[in-house]
């Protein structure tokens, strides 16, 4: 073996095993920012092997995915860690697809869409001194508390519309990482990694839900209270378990406190967003 990664995602414990050195970089960028496990029994062991020109993924003996391009291996890596996890937290955590920040040591959720503009109020937020929860899987306990899966931000391209490479660099707050795979087509594909350094491995309760729209038509960004009863019918769109949606919808209002704050946000300017936010949670 010439390494090997262990680490935690909410209650369970992944290893990774490696008997090449070939794509450790990008692996461990892929999990480094995941909470080291120590002498603890894996859940689910990934084993990444290379026999003659073949290279095999595989978990727990089951093989689930070879190529003869190493390069193919992070982002398979990555599909399946999501999707294995997610699979393995049902009924214990509830998986929202939302991104979720630490903010006066609570939770508070951006759940919508793709394209919403979910990563990008992470970011602002992340840019003014919040803690990291998670960018795609806000995994909610029975008592409303956020489980940590903090994967890393990615985009594209190396500047995101609203955040440039060497602003996030320079606010110490980020370090990049990257990986390149070849797509069905031959064309080679960049994923850039950006790794909060505000990680937070604890769970937290959630205080605020908000659920962002974004639109270059909307206003700079306009924060609404929402009634609990309306944001109890949209969230359920956003589970990754699959249930019925009068089964999901119920499941919600079981392990969200009565106490959370729902908001609707339109919004064309991510950082008069966040700004607007931030105002009106610390009020």
């Amino acid at each position: 073996m010439q390494w090997q990664s262990s680490f935690h995602i909410a209650h369970l414990c992944i290893e990774i095993r490696s008997f090449t050195d070939i794509c450790r970089d990008e692996m461990q960028s892929t999990v480094s920012l995941y909470e080291p496990a120590i002498n603890a029994t894996p859940d689910i062991l990934f084993t990444f092997r290379k026999q003659k020109e073949t290279f095999t993924l595989s978990a727990d003996g089951e093989t689930l995915w070879q190529s003869q391009d190493s390069r193919d291996f992070p982002p398979a890596l990555e599909i399946h860690l999501y999707r294995l996890v997610a699979g393995q937290m049902a009924p214990r955590l509830l998986s929202l697809h939302a991104s979720a920040v630490s903010l006066h040591d609570q939770a508070c959720i951006f759940a919508g869409i793709s394209g919403a503009g979910k990563s990008s109020i992470s970011t602002a937020a992340l840019l003014k001194g919040a803690g990291y929860l998670t960018d795609e899987f806000t995994l909610l306990d029975s008592e409303g508390a956020v489980h940590p899966f903090p994967r890393p931000l990615q985009w594209d391209s190396i500047d995101h519309p609203a955040f440039a490479q060497s602003d996030l660099l320079k606010s110490g707050l980020f370090s990049k990482s990257e990986y390149s795979f070849p797509d069905p087509d031959g064309n080679i594909i960049t994923s850039h990694l950006w790794l909060p350094v505000r990680v937070k491995h604890q769970p937290l309760q959630t205080a605020w839900v908000i659920l962002p729209q974004y639109s270059a038509d909307a206003p700079a960004a306009e924060l609404l209270p929402l009634r609990r009863s309306e944001a109890l019918i949209q969230l359920p769109q956003h589970l990754h378990q699959q249930m019925s949606p009068a089964e999901n919808m119920k499941e919600l209002n079981r392990r969200i406190p009565n106490s959370v704050k729902f908001f609707s946000l339109r919004f064309s300017d991510v950082h008069a967003a966040w700004a607007m936010v931030s105002q009106t949670i610390s009020n």
